[in-house]
């Protein structure tokens, strides 16, 4: 499970969220739960790293964290049968996403309503495919932390998973990490995001060049 940083304490939804991450995510290298948990640490990391008297007076920790966990909760379009949608594949996981977050949120004893429209424009918003520009605070944060996950080691190794998992060449991972990965630093909102990704730049830079292909 991810971390707590000195800032973000004993979050009062975090149990009810964890489990739905460990019943509907499968262990897989690319996309499961160690994903989700990797990717809640780094946006807890990230937003305890704010300026105390800046950005991070409009954190809203409930709103960043839901999004946080359930960024990816309808990647795989059969877990909307837990809820009682019928997903469309079509559609960007973000979008499936945010849909069933929504779902899943509205039954969440105690939890805002006022926030849940928050929490889907942040999951909307962190997919590199969709190209949708986070606009909140909580939506940056999201897609960085999301993004930090897909570089360094950590996103060679998703990467190679996925090509993987999906029947791909080794071809397909190196496209892949020229035409996406290596250009992530450059998508980053926050500093202090941007400062946690310049080690795994060079990773990745390092590896590529020492790769003979």
């Amino acid at each position: 499970m991810a971390e707590d940083t000195p800032r973000v304490r004993a979050w009062r939804f975090e149990p009810f969220f964890v489990s739905i991450v460990n019943a509907i995510h499968s262990n897989g290298l690319a996309h499961g739960k160690g994903h989700i948990f990797r990717t809640v640490k780094n946006a807890k990391t990230i937003s305890s790293k704010l300026e105390p008297d800046g950005d991070s007076k409009t954190v809203d920790m409930d709103i960043l964290l839901a999004a946080s966990y359930l960024h990816d909760l309808g990647r795989d379009v059969n877990v909307g049968k837990h809820f009682g949608i019928a997903l469309d594949p079509a559609q960007d996981h973000a979008v499936r996403s945010a849909i069933l977050a929504g779902k899943f949120l509205s039954t969440l004893n105690g939890f805002p309503p006022e926030k849940i429209a928050a929490v889907k424009d942040a999951i909307r918003a962190h997919s590199f495919s969709r190209g949708e520009k986070p606009l909140s605070m909580e939506a940056k944060i999201l897609s960085d932390a999301d993004k930090l996950d897909a570089m360094g080691a950590q996103g060679i190794i998703r990467t190679i998973a996925y090509s993987t998992e999906h029947g791909r060449s080794l071809k397909d991972s190196i496209t892949h990490l020229n035409e996406k990965i290596m250009v992530l630093h450059e998508k980053l909102h926050t500093p202090s995001a941007r400062d946690i990704a310049k080690p795994k730049q060079v990773l990745l830079q390092q590896f590529m060049m020492d790769l003979q292909w």
